[in-house]
């Protein structure tokens, strides 16, 4: 991946980062970037998923508002765009960061800290194949 222009993202960027572990102590919040191309006055999270859907889901769109955010705290540049490069099919879909997505990440941040607080597990539709392959699993194990 280093010897990768990513020119397809059509970024231009300064240096690129990988697999890069980040976190924040103040949110509460911690996690490792797939890929993060520094551009002189911004950084652009980019996160690789191996599944082939039609368009982003919200939820993979929220957590890579996430490695933004920490991104942005880390490099102390602005973040806009954030891009999900679904690999199976090699689609690329370019996100414009807007201010409904920081209220909903905040939002849902508050809502998964008050959960952990009050030790209640949420009700979930989740067949237990989602569940087998989520990384919560170690926090709720007891649903099967």
């Amino acid at each position: 991946s280093k010897n990768r222009k990513f020119k397809k993202l059509k970024i231009d960027y300064q240096k690129i980062v990988l697999n890069k572990f980040l976190e924040d102590t103040e949110l509460g919040i911690y996690g490792k970037v797939d890929l993060a191309l520094i551009a002189k006055e911004e950084v652009v999270p980019v996160e690789f998923k191996f599944i082939k859907p039609k368009k982003p889901s919200y939820s993979h769109i929220l957590q890579l508002y996430g490695y933004g955010y920490l991104l942005k705290r880390h490099y102390g540049k602005e973040f806009k765009r954030m891009v999900i490069v679904y690999s199976n099919n090699v689609k690329v879909f370019n996100i414009e960061v807007t201010n409904k997505h920081k209220e909903d990440f905040l939002n849902t941040l508050n809502s998964i800290k008050s959960m952990l607080n009050s030790t209640i597990l949420p009700d979930s539709s989740a067949s237990e194949a989602k569940c087998l392959q989520c990384e919560y699993l170690n926090f709720c194990d007891d649903r099967f």
